[in-house]
């Protein structure tokens, strides 16, 4: 069953992979990611029932407008949410990550990405609605404001 109840409006800038979401009710066992993802639950989007089983755990949570999952590349994951979803996607090259990381004087062996499960974070979320906003104005800032903005997300992530 494919989830997706609107087609995705979805770009690529360097290093990050940007897509907006509508998904339907479902049940879905996810391969492993080549990216980090970065799921933000954006309007409109009622309270919903989120259960994620990966790497033997099982999560469930309520998910509310702004709430958020991060998951590290390379692991695979089961999702199942009774109510609709909207999200907006952010999926983090590793390669980047670590391009990054170097220009903040940090190896790229010190880096690890962990799965967090409904999580809240002011500057992520913030630098989220301007990406979202740049996703929906189709670039209308131009290449180096995404890039700023992307910079300043990996930072974040990297703290």
């Amino acid at each position: 069953m494919n989830p997706l109840i609107t087609g995705t409006n979805q770009v690529t800038w360097n290093g990050l992979i940007a897509e907006r979401r509508q998904l339907a009710p479902c049940e879905l066992a996810a391969p492993p990611f080549d990216e980090h993802l970065l799921s933000l639950h954006v309007r409109p989007s009622p309270p919903v029932s989120v259960t994620q089983e990966r790497e033997g755990a099982h999560r469930e949570e309520t998910f509310l407008h702004g709430d958020m999952i991060l998951m590290p590349a390379g692991r695979p994951s089961y999702w199942r949410h009774n109510d609709e979803l909207n999200v907006f996607h952010l999926r983090i090259q590793p390669a980047y990550l670590a391009i990054v990381a170097e220009a903040i004087d940090l190896r790229s062996e010190q880096i690890e990405i962990v799965n967090h499960f409904k999580f809240c974070d002011s500057h992520i979320e913030s630098i989220g609605c301007l990406l979202l906003q740049e996703l929906q104005s189709s670039g209308a800032g131009g290449k180096l404001y995404v890039e700023s903005l992307t910079t300043a997300l990996v930072i974040h992530l990297l703290r």
